[in-house]
């Protein structure tokens, strides 16, 4: 699973994006705790991607 996020760069004013693959399984068709386990990937790295753009520890295009 592959996520893209086009932001706006707040200190001057450019529009980048970046995009990262965090080697994440389709839970589709799988249980339940697969969903929860996915969501719970999913939420984590998204708490880690806003650290890091807050603290400009990111590459962008």
């Amino acid at each position: 699973m592959k996520l893209k996020v086009g932001f706006i760069c707040v200190h001057n004013s450019c529009r980048s994006q970046m995009a990262e693959d965090w080697g994440l399984d389709d839970p589709s068709g799988g249980s339940i705790e697969d969903f929860r386990e996915t969501k719970n990937l999913i939420k984590n790295k998204v708490k880690e991607l806003i650290n890091r753009i807050r603290m400009n520890e990111f590459i962008a295009n």
